[in-house]
C-alpha cells in the first residue's frame, strides 16, 4: 500500500491475466533512477480476483497499490500504527487488510473472497461511484452540479445507469 504512488504498479509478471503495451512513460525512484513503464496489466489469480490498470515497471522492486486509485473506486483507506484497512463505502465492509512490516504495509491477497479485488480497481468517470459518493444523489442533481461546475473532479457528463434502490 503506497500513498505516494499515483497508479498501481508491479514488477511481477507471474500473475498477469492480460497485457496492453503502451508508448513510453517512466517512474522516478528515490535514488534518482527511473523505471520504464512497459505495459498496463490486469493482474490476479483469476478474473474475479484481479486488479486492472496496473503499470508493469521495469526496475521496480515491489508491487505497489495506489491509495488514490483505491479511494477513487469508492473505498476508505485507514492507516493505523500496525495495520491498514480498506473499507468499501457502500457496503461498510473491510475488503482488504495490510499489516505493517518494516515501515511498509503489506496486503494479504490470499485471504480475499471472490469479487473483492474488483472493488479495488480504478474507475474513470463512473456515474455510479459519484451517485454513491454524494449520498445516493439523483442523476438529475448530478447533472445540475456538472452544469454549474459545483463539484471538483466530477465528470463532464453523467448518464443515469439505473434506478437507485437506496
Amino acid at each position: 500500500m503506497d500513498s505516494g504512488c499515483s497508479k498501481h504498479m508491479t514488477e511481477n509478471t507471474m500473475d498477469v491475466l492480460s497485457l496492453k503495451a503502451i508508448q513510453g512513460g517512466n517512474v522516478s525512484f528515490e535514488n534518482e533512477k527511473r523505471g520504464y513503464i512497459l505495459d498496463i496489466e490486469k493482474v490476479g489469480k483469476s478474473p474475479s480476483h484481479s486488479i486492472e490498470n496496473v503499470y508493469y515497471v521495469d526496475g521496480l522492486k515491489y508491487s505497489l497499490l495506489s491509495v488514490s486509485q483505491i479511494c477513487d473506486k469508492g473505498n476508505k483507506v485507514e492507516f493505523l500504527s500496525k495495520v491498514c484497512t480498506v473499507t468499501n463505502l457502500v457496503t461498510s465492509k473491510v475488503v482488504l487488510v495490510a499489516k505493517k512490516y518494516k515501515n511498509i504495509y503489506v496486503a494479504d491477497f490470499e485471504s480475499l473472497q471472490a469479487g473483492v479485488m474488483s472493488r479495488l480497481k480504478a474507475v474513470d468517470n463512473d456515474a455510479e461511484l459519484w451517485h454513491r459518493r454524494l449520498g445516493n444523489a439523483s442523476f438529475l442533481l448530478l447533472n445540475k452540479l456538472i452544469q454549474k461546475n459545483l463539484v471538483r473532479g466530477l465528470p463532464k457528463f453523467i448518464q443515469q445507469v439505473r434506478h437507485c434502490s437506496g
